[in-house]
């Protein structure tokens, strides 16, 4: 070391035994941290042939071949970085460049230090084979001459390290020879070539060696995976860190030495020969099969990279396929464009089509995106930075696409920007579905909102104003409006406005039937969906249209015993979709029912207070109430049930001694092949049972309309009841979906607290639904199980509510039991004979007359 050095001992463990001769084959240098030599020891001459003085000043890669100076270079700089933070390098096995122009191997150990300001690195520098070991006579150079004839072939990598095993083995005597290849990508070490002396003399080691996957650090010492280093043993059968221990033991195998292949600082593979007799294995051995193995990783490093970047490539065009992603590129100065097939595709042309240039490019925008687009990569180029966009691209077919991109800047040694490349792909399907799922959401927590007004305990004008807001809030409409037209008048009267106008008055305050759109709505009773205002006839004022930029219109007449009750018109600057058109007209029901139970409540109050001044009178009141509770009640009913293919249907409701009662039951289409059936019953009677019968119904109406399963549709209403002050009311109810495009027909059904359904089969029996549920409305968070029954010809489902089960006589109950018997003598029959023999039964036995409201539901399958 220098005079000057603070350290003036270094002590290196070596893997051989160092002669006193060998120590003028090892030198010391001192590099600082630029890589520049300052002091060398004397015995550099014999290992590079350049004295130490001549060294003196000189870069360390002045010894290193000029094709691994860059490589030596990036190495120096990160062992530098390294050292700094308390690390030293391992030993290196590298070539060096003599000063005659040959190269020699050398072994080279780097040691950090730090003395004050000054900091430095030292290198102790050793000739790798002093003399040539005598046991690998010749092997180095057939090894050599084979790997140059297969990597002149372009052979595999693996192929190559193959070919390699047999003139190892035969020329050192071992048993057993066995090459390992590691695969980065899938961090495994295999056996790839295995070679015996006398084949078929070790089967249990060669299987076990076939069948081994190890990852880094199993299967060998710490030393060969850690250190690189050589490692041997002369007692296999007893190394516990030596996998295939128990094999060695089956074959007689005793000894084995294991050498690396290494590129770099990363191991490619390892050489592995195994002897069943007891085998020292010498320093000049380890040396010799070392270099054998630094000559495999030096011919196979190239190969090795072409072969990784080629990976590297498959991989990456793999991904840009898999993720439907194409490649661009712009080139600022020029302003061409280029696009790969998969860019066209997203964009919607015909391939081979794209016109090449940046304002090709900007045209496929659509004329709304532009601007943002431009903005976005015009800063992008001029900062040379990243960026990310995504607009909407009009197709060759006129259709718009929607497009996601990305782009990188890629500038030269000066930092100029030269190109900027990126990615695309059309997300259009996610977009549209993404749309899809907020309107479905905006639709269910509009149904909510609407829901939870109408069963409130306000004023009507003050609830329905609710009902519009709610419109505009979730469905991002710019005008809502309700227009209420009492009993046997002929005008229709604003009551509730939200939006761009939320005034009262004005000439749209009183419209006569027939006149302007919304008299015409209410006049014909249909109703009218455009997206297309400004040139719709219907419209009376297109100017009006224009300036607020209005784009779609919905109204929909608000008909209760089948009279229109008023109008809800909605104006949007979107396009109405169909999902959020039935959306609105399955709340034109409630909205209808809401209006005839406030005017029937506020005439039935008003019958109250006439009924406390004349006793005579309230007799007639009650007479009108009970007249108010029949139609109320008939108006949560479906006035008729729809012809459903494939099916018999019938349906009665027997009312009970009390007034409007709270059972309920509906059958409605969903989709061609499906529709949607329910029964319910809401605890109590009256129109406060009335009120939350109309919710149940449309909240389980409408959740089954927007797609939803039938346990979905009892949490939705679960969860609406839990929202509402129910005043200590629950409901039971059976949701279901049919689905009639099959042979048999598949009912999907959810059970709340309510008496689960019969299937009545036509040979007479009857079997129970066994899926069950809690009560809606008494607990948060409730689950709902879910059933399939199949019906076949013949076959009817029965649904019911309590009171058939719970009609008391003078033997008792009516009870399950005799249902069940009296559903099997009507087995067969049509669906009305079921509902009218069922109902039938339980009048003639309810004679105590205390009896409850009845609903029964039959589906027979024709």
């Amino acid at each position: 070391f220098p005079p000057d050095s603070t350290v003036q001992i270094c002590i290196v463990k070596t893997d051989r035994f160092v002669r006193p001769n060998d120590l003028d084959a090892i030198a010391v240098v001192e590099v600082d941290d630029r890589g520049v030599i300052a002091w060398a020891s004397d015995p550099i001459v014999n290992i590079t042939g350049h004295a130490a003085s001549d060294l003196t000043g000189r870069p360390l890669t002045d010894i290193v071949p000029e094709r691994l100076r860059a490589a030596h270079r990036e190495a120096f700089d990160r062992f530098v970085a390294a050292r700094r933070s308390g690390l030293d390098g391992g030993p290196l096995m590298l070539p060096a460049l003599h000063a005659d122009g040959s190269e020699s191997d050398i072994r080279l150990m780097l040691f950090g230090r730090h003395d004050g300001e000054r900091s430095s690195v030292v290198g102790l520098i050793t000739a790798s084979t002093p003399s040539s070991p005598r046991v690998v006579d010749g092997v180095i150079e057939k090894v050599q001459l084979r790997l140059q004839q297969l990597i002149a072939a372009d052979r595999p990598v693996r192929e190559v390290l193959g070919a390699a095993l047999e003139p190892i083995v035969t020329s050192t005597g071992w048993a057993v020879g066995v090459l390992w290849s590691f695969d980065p990508w899938v961090e495994r070490l295999t056996a790839i070539q295995t070679w015996e002396r006398e084949s078929g003399s070790h089967p249990a080691y060669l299987e076990a060696t076939r069948r081994a996957r190890f990852e880094s650090g199993q299967g060998f010492s710490d030393d060969l995976w850690r250190h690189r280093k050589p490692w041997w043993s002369d007692r296999l059968p007893d190394e516990t860190r030596f996998l295939r221990a128990d094999a060695a033991r089956l074959d007689g195998l005793t000894s084995g030495v294991f050498v690396p292949i290494v590129n770099g600082t990363r191991m490619i593979g390892i050489v592995e020969l195994v002897d069943d007799d007891v085998r020292t294995v010498d320093d000049e051995v380890l040396v010799g099969l070392q270099a054998i193995a630094v000559e495999l990783g030096r011919h196979l490093a190239e190969r090795l990279r072409r072969e990784t970047e080629a990976i590297q490539r498959e991989r990456l065009e793999l991904a840009l396929a898999g993720g439907r992603f194409g490649i661009w590129t712009y080139h600022p100065a020029s302003e061409q464009v280029t696009w790969d097939a998969m860019v066209e595709h997203a964009h919607g042309i015909a391939p081979s089509s794209f016109g090449g240039t940046f304002e090709a490019f900007v045209s496929s925008i659509h004329p709304d995106d532009r601007e943002a687009a431009l903005t976005e990569i015009g800063a992008a180029v001029e900062q040379g930075r990243r960026f990310d966009i995504t607009y909407r691209a009009v197709a060759d077919d006129d259709s718009i696409r929607f497009v996601e991109g990305s782009g990188s800047p890629l500038v030269d040694v000066s930092g100029e920007l030269q190109l900027m490349i990126g990615v695309a792909q059309d997300v259009t399907s996610e977009v549209l579905d993404r749309e899809l799922l907020h309107r479905r959401a905006a639709s269910a927590a509009l149904a909510a909102d609407v829901g939870r007004a109408l069963v409130g305990d306000a004023p009507i004008d003050l609830r329905l104003d609710q009902v519009v807001n709610a419109v505009v809030d979730h469905l991002d409409a710019a005008l809502a409006r309700l227009w209420v037209l009492p009993d046997g008048d002929d005008e229709l009267e604003l009551i509730a406005s939200a939006g761009l106008y939320t005034h009262l008055d004005g000439e749209h305050g009183r419209i006569k039937l027939g006149r302007w759109k919304i008299g015409r709505l209410a006049e014909s009773g249909q109703p009218h969906v455009t997206n297309d205002v400004p040139h719709d006839a219907q419209i009376s004022d297109p100017e009006w249209a224009e300036r607020e930029r209005i784009k779609s219109f919905a109204g929909f007449p608000l008909t209760a015993q089948d009279r229109c009750v008023g109008v809800l018109g909605v104006f949007s600057r979107h396009e109405l979709t169909d999902d959020v058109v039935e959306s609105l007209g399955s709340l034109t029901d409630s909205v209808a029912v809401a209006l005839v139970q406030d005017a029937e409540r506020r005439r039935v109050l008003e019958l109250l207070v006439e009924a406390q001044q004349q006793r005579e009178l309230a007799e007639a009141h009650l007479s009108d109430r009970q007249r108010v509770a029949a139609v109320l009640q008939e108006s949560l009913l479906p006035p008729a049930l729809p012809d459903l293919d494939g099916f018999d249907t019938a349906a009665a409701y027997r009312p009970g001694v009390e007034e409007v009662g709270g059972d309920f039951y509906d059958l409605f289409p969903l989709s061609e092949h499906r529709w949607g059936v329910m029964i319910g019953d809401v605890c109590g009677h009256g129109p406060e049972a009335a009120r939350f019968t109309a919710l149940a119904r449309h909240t389980l109406r409408t959740t089954l309309l927007l797609g939803n399963t039938p346990s979905q549709a009892l949490q939705l209403l679960d969860k609406a009841l839990a929202a509402t002050d129910t005043e200590g009311r629950f409901c039971t109810a059976v949701c279901g979906v049919i689905r009639t495009d099959g042979a048999e027909t598949s009912i999907t059904l959810s059970v709340a607290g309510h008496p689960p359904p019969l299937v009545v089969r036509a040979d007479g029996r009857v079997e129970d639904i066994t899926v069950t549920g809690p009560l809606l409305g008494v607990r948060a968070d409730a689950r709902f199980d879910v059933t399939d029954v199949e019906l076949c010809q013949g076959d009817a489902l029965l649904l019911y509510t309590d009171g058939v089960t719970e009609a008391r006589g003078e033997a008792g109950w009516f009870g399950t039991d005799r249902l069940c018997r009296l559903a099997s003598e009507l087995a067969g029959r049509s669906a009305t004979e079921i509902v009218d023999g069922v109902l039938s039964a339980v009048n003639d036995f309810d004679d105590l007359q205390t009896r409850d409201d009845i609903a029964l539901l039959a589906l027979r399958r024709s």
